[in-house]
């Protein structure tokens, strides 16, 4: 699911990533958006791309020059394709269509509802002629990773970046809305992320806890008896043979030791098939999976795998994570996993928050594309 509105912020969100190619599969085809010679001289601003947090209150001055970034370039599609692609999502989870659950792989979506390859190659062309480096294109074709410089941003993309005092934390954003040349803008929905302010947990630990009638201690039973699980269990329904992955940031802290703590504690271990690893997912094509190490959101992380264990006691659960920059790593790690070729699990969890009149118009095009591929 992708909630909408003013947070884009799933926990326990199951995303269906089963696909196979279908015969029915009609070409749509692509057709490339930029029909004319780059000026450099015509610009338009790509607005609503500056968080709000990038202000005058905020500012602790311009970053180095040579502070790297890596970025997400992503594309635009036609209002005809965005509407064709749109009406082929919804019709695989409508039962009177001929596409009900004829999924496709995200090669072949890239091939039907992605960028037309002549718009890419302009568009990395262009970015080469500043001096960034084209890291590779994801196979659903709507992304662009690439890399380069805070002076290179500013030298391109006409716009600075700083560095922010935001609660007593320091980050980097860009000022200003990035320009780009108008002869682009038919085929270029912005820069994905200038900025490191993006995803947060949304755990809020506390001191202490106090149980009273108004506190309520909540445990996996209450999980099952909230979600009516129990008689899904009874049947047989326990995850046997199914994969979840949850996408973080970080490494766990103590690798599996604090979840098999969390099932040992609350009877889980009867279901003796469930299981816990943690990767980290190569790409195909760009977005490059670091370790990211153990951080801060290492808490969130081990909520995430103990409650997927919970409501699926005997699935494998994966923890995909990649180091994150300006690209949220739980994000880097969701779209290697669709577009790198490997076998994919039967659902993903993202538990992570932002909001999204303030994260930008860029990134909420990056996520409705990522989670639509999904």
């Amino acid at each position: 699911m992708l909630r909408t509105g003013f947070s884009v912020a799933t926990t326990m969100a199951a995303f269906l990533l089963v696909f196979t190619v279908s015969e029915r599969a009609q070409n749509l085809g692509t057709h490339a958006l930029i029909t004319r010679a780059i000026d450099e001289k015509h610009l338009v601003a790509l607005a609503g791309n500056t968080r709000p947090e990038a202000n005058r209150l905020n500012d602790l001055g311009p970053v180095e020059n040579d502070l790297r970034l890596d970025m997400y370039l992503q594309m635009k599609r036609s209002p005809e394709q965005e509407l064709a692609a749109r009406q082929f999502v919804e019709s695989l989870t409508d039962n009177h269509s001929p596409n009900f659950h004829k999924w496709i792989t995200a090669a072949e979506y890239g091939r039907r509802f992605g960028a037309a390859p002549d718009d890419i190659a302009a568009v990395s062309r262009w970015l080469e002629s500043h001096g960034f480096r084209v890291n590779g294109i994801p196979s659903h074709n709507m992304v662009i990773d690439f890399s380069g410089t805070a002076g290179q941003v500013r030298e391109a993309l006409h716009t600075e970046i700083h560095y922010l005092n935001v609660s007593g934390k320091r980050y980097f954003a860009n000022m200003a809305d990035p320009q780009i040349p108008e002869t682009l803008l038919p085929a270029v929905a912005g820069v994905v992320s200038l900025s490191n302010l993006g995803p947060h947990p949304m755990m809020t630990p506390k001191a202490q806890y106090t149980i009273n009638p108004s506190y309520y201690g909540v445990v996996p039973n209450d999980l099952a008896t909230i979600y009516n699980l129990t008689p899904a269990f009874a049947a047989g329904y326990t995850g046997l043979g199914q994969t979840i992955v949850v996408v973080e940031d970080t490494d766990l802290y103590s690798g599996t030791a604090d979840w098999g703590a969390f099932r040992k504690a609350f009877g889980l271990t009867q279901y003796t098939s469930g299981s816990l690893t943690q990767v980290h997912p190569s790409s195909a094509s760009g977005g490059v999976c670091s370790d990211p190490g153990v951080n801060s959101d290492s808490i969130e992380a081990a909520v995430d795998v103990e409650w997927a264990s919970a409501a699926a006691p005997n699935a494998a659960i994966v923890m995909a994570s990649c180091q994150g920059s300006t690209n949220f790593g739980g994000f880097v790690a969701l779209q290697n996993l669709l577009t790198n070729g490997s076998k994919l699990p039967g659902a993903v969890s993202v538990s992570y928050g932002l909001s999204e009149t303030e994260t930008g118009a860029a990134m909420n095009a990056y996520i409705n594309t990522l989670y639509q591929m999904a």
